[in-house]
């Protein structure tokens, strides 16, 4: 006779992988608490762990009174992990100069601002920053839209701050 007749063969399905074309952001940051910001768009605070398109992604993470990281990372099928130090923004410009420069940002709080290429660590809309009195170059960097506005800007010495008022380009 015929071996295994009358017995059901068992049969393995396998179904098909799904194509993805997403991968795991695994994101942490030393201190934690910075806002993390993919391709221009808010994404969480730190540590978190996000899907995010495959390819290369443009990152931001800001943390108030830490330096502003701009960065790439190339985001793999199996995923990448990603861990930033935020060293502290620059010494303390509310106090220095005698001449101040205050910004306005449309309430944007995405926003960083540096005076002369000095991350002040601060969010746009700050309090006064003091300066000496001169051209200062002001830049602002939106982290909705990924985008940067530079300015030069002439600050008086005088009792009143200089406004600067930054539209998002």
């Amino acid at each position: 006779g015929l071996a295994g007749v009358g017995q059901t063969a068992a049969r393995r399905y396998v179904a098909p992988a799904v194509a993805t074309n997403d991968g795991t952001l695994v994101m942490s940051t030393n201190p934690p608490g910075a806002r993390l910001f993919v391709d221009g768009v808010e994404r969480g605070v730190t540590p978190t762990t996000l899907t995010v398109p495959r390819g290369s992604r443009r990152l931001a993470l800001l943390r108030e009174g830490a330096r502003l990281y701009r960065g790439e990372v190339i985001v793999p099928l199996w995923g990448a992990r990603v861990q930033q130090d935020l060293p502290p923004a620059a010494p303390d410009l509310t106090r220095r100069g005698r001449a101040a420069l205050r910004g306005d940002c449309e309430r944007d709080v995405a926003a960083r601002g540096s005076v002369d290429g000095v991350d002040t660590g601060l969010g746009c809309n700050t309090p006064r920053l003091y300066v000496e009195a001169g051209a200062h170059t002001v830049e602002v960097y939106f982290a909705r839209g990924d985008s940067t506005h530079t300015e030069r800007v002439n600050v008086p010495l005088r009792a009143q701050s200089t406004h600067v008022r930054v539209k998002r380009p």
